[in-house]
């Protein structure tokens, strides 16, 4: 019995570890989230704080670990604010440059799978 229950132990421990390697992604450096935002800006797309009220939500960068030529920029409520809808867009570095792939829809539409996994995206 006792056994079994290592056994089970070790099968949800490794399982553990494999999900927390599948999903890496990471956190952009200074010059990659100034880069990001500005190609964001630039283009007059994606996810903006400016029509909610001050504090009232936040943006998240993140980096894929799977290609680190693809990141997603994130809005969501900052705290427990309720009303701020959720949005995602896509950003590809191409020739040293970063530009918007997509808004909206997931973000996840004609991204290499492995970076959709990693920064949880969908297609819809």
């Amino acid at each position: 019995m006792i056994r079994r229950e290592i056994v089970v132990g070790i099968v949800v421990a490794v399982s553990l570890i494999v999900a927390s390697v599948a999903v890496a992604d990471r956190a952009p450096n200074r010059v990659e989230r100034a880069g990001i935002l500005e190609a964001l800006n630039l283009e007059g797309r994606g996810p903006d704080c400016g029509t909610y009220p001050p504090g009232s939500c936040r943006i998240y960068v993140r980096v894929s670990t799977a290609d680190s030529h693809w990141a997603a920029v994130f809005i969501g409520p900052s705290g427990k604010q309720k009303f701020v809808q959720p949005d995602v867009a896509t950003v590809h570095l191409r020739r040293g440059k970063w530009s918007v792939h997509q808004v909206g829809n997931g973000g996840g539409c004609g991204v290499p799978g492995r970076v959709q996994r990693d920064l949880r995206l969908a297609c819809y």
